[in-house]
């Protein structure tokens, strides 16, 4: 094949096109011209001349690699291929190195690579590396727009599951505040046949995707099943058996449940290893309920048969406060 830069012309055997992969471990074949296809070839970064050029991010030419140390035999012996000269260059910008391009066996002339050779190679080279530079930072940017719209629509659905606010009547109330664009935390409350009104607040484990999942699963669960278990403790063995069966080893979610009782002013609460929900009392006294049970999705059979501890108290007035670690953090 010929390559024509004014002034130079040359007549090669072969052109390769070599590019860091695999953490920049190995130089992998992307392009290849010549006699012999060996596209897909891989040889480990800094070895060969190919890999003198790349690491050392200097053109190299060579006039008999026969001659070179750093020539390695096997490439010829692998594709049948015989190599006597090569000019290879580095496709770099400043410090940033993506492979090398190598010229093979010049037929031209007196068959030996020029200075002139070196410094056209080397331009072509630095060209070709901004090109796939740039396709590649596209290529990211695209990736990134992709992540960012699919977080938006997580965090759309994760909003979707918290509870409307009601008026300013009505018992319960709840706000969220969310630290990035998905969220481990949560909460609900839903009115019950009998009158009470069930309630939850709860914190997964970890941060992101994992957690966002992880904690719709948990939010959809107890709602579901709060609707049919009367009793905040079995409620929360339930949620538990669901979670240690299906969840994601080394995640787990505390959780505060309960009903609350507006004819007689009273809650029912269970606390699966959560923040202890505080009782503000009309008097200005405080009242705290630390967890009795260790989190959802640890483990099965970590509390009795009889399921997680319940604690029943009166308001009497008061208010009660059940929140997150993100609070207090």
């Amino acid at each position: 094949m010929c390559w024509r830069e004014s002034p130079a012309i040359w007549t090669l055997r072969s052109l390769l096109c070599f590019l860091l992969e695999r953490d920049d471990s190995q130089l992998v074949c992307q392009a290849c011209e010549g006699p012999v296809d060996i596209n897909g070839l891989c040889i480990p970064a800094g070895q060969g001349i190919v890999g003198r050029a790349v690491s050392d991010n200097a053109c190299q030419i060579v006039r008999d690699v026969r001659l070179d140390p750093d020539f390695a035999a096997t490439v010829d012996n692998d594709t049948g291929f015989t190599m006597r000269s090569i000019l290879c260059a580095p496709m770099s910008v400043k410090d940033s190195c993506v492979g090398a391009i190598g010229l093979i066996n010049k037929t031209s002339g007196d068959g030996l690579f020029s200075e002139r050779d070196r410094h056209v190679l080397q331009s072509m080279a630095s060209s070709a590396a901004l090109a796939i530079i740039n396709a590649r930072l596209t290529e990211q940017l695209i990736e990134q727009e992709k992540l960012r719209r699919e977080l938006e629509l997580a965090a759309e659905i994760q909003r979707s599951l918290l509870p409307v606010r009601g008026d300013v009547s009505f018992p319960v109330c709840g706000v969220n505040v969310s630290a990035r664009s998905v969220l481990g935390d949560f909460y609900d409350f839903f009115p019950l046949a009998d009158g009470r009104i069930g309630f939850n607040v709860g914190d997964v484990s970890g941060k992101g995707i994992n957690a966002a999942l992880l904690m719709a699963k948990t939010s959809s669960l107890y709602g579901c099943l709060g609707k049919e278990i009367d009793h905040p403790g079995e409620l929360l063995s339930r949620v538990n058996a669901e979670l240690c069966d299906t969840g994601t080893r080394g995640m787990f979610v505390t959780l505060v449940g309960g009903a609350y009782d507006p004819r007689r002013d009273s809650v029912r609460i269970a606390n699966a290893g959560h923040q202890p929900p505080i009782l503000c009392l009309r008097d200005g006294a405080y009242r705290a309920f630390p967890p009795q049970a260790p989190p959802l999705g640890i483990a099965l059979n970590l509390v009795g048969d009889e399921g997680y501890p319940v604690t029943e108290f009166a308001l009497e007035g008061g208010c009660l406060a059940v929140f997150t670690d993100g609070m207090t953090e």
